[in-house]
């Protein structure tokens, strides 16, 4: 559960960091289409103030070149251009910094995310085999019980079959024990009446 929430949230952040990565490269491409005809333009008022320059050295009526007025003036506007251009290329710099840094950032929660979607597969086939492996043991256990209740139903029917069996036997020895008893009941009858004067023809 953590992970796919950590997921998630790198999935948010790298999202918004392409929002802002497609923000600045659009700035970079704008910056650089419009800056470039003023780029163009500066650095080359740039070179022609140079040549200027070296002209008015050649001409100047100063002793000193760097103290000619139109010499300084020159330079003046050579400093303006100069930081125009530097203004404007500086600009374009920090966009592309700013984007490459943005872009560095994507692949980091690429990678982030890679890892977390590695790392939840790994846990996910963990507990599958653990699941596997529980789900084995209950069939194992179930197929144990199984086995069990049958051999018990086999020792039952065993048990109610010598049960029948003995019955068997008692009610035998029973009966048996009363035709004995009814054998020597019935000689002491004849007996007793031979006792008394009848014959065995008459009993017969």
């Amino acid at each position: 559960k953590d992970g796919v929430k950590k997921k998630a949230t790198i999935a948010s952040e790298k999202k918004k960091l392409k929002a802002s990565l497609f923000e600045e490269e659009k700035s970079l491409e704008t910056m650089k289409k419009s800056s470039h005809a003023t780029i163009a333009k500066q650095e080359k008022k740039v070179r022609n103030l140079r040549q200027l320059k070296e002209q008015k050295k050649n001409t100047t009526t100063s002793k000193d070149p760097s103290q000619d007025p139109q010499i300084i003036q020159i330079e003046k506007q050579m400093e303006e251009a100069n930081a125009q251009i530097n203004y404007f290329k500086k600009g374009i710099e920090e966009l592309e910094t700013s984007v490459k840094e943005i872009k560095k950032k994507i692949q980091g929660t690429e990678r982030e995310e890679k890892d977390i979607t590695a790392s939840i597969a790994k846990k996910k086939a963990i507990n599958d085999a653990e699941s596997k492996k529980r789900e084995q043991q209950k069939k194992k256990s179930e197929a144990s019980i199984k086995d069990m209740r049958k051999a018990l139903d086999v020792k039952m029917e065993t048990l109610e079959a010598a049960k029948s069996e003995l019955k068997k036997k008692e009610d035998f020895r029973s009966n048996l024990e009363k035709n004995t008893r009814f054998v020597k009941d019935k000689k002491d009858f004849i007996r007793a009446l031979k006792d008394i004067g009848y014959d065995d023809a008459y009993m017969n």
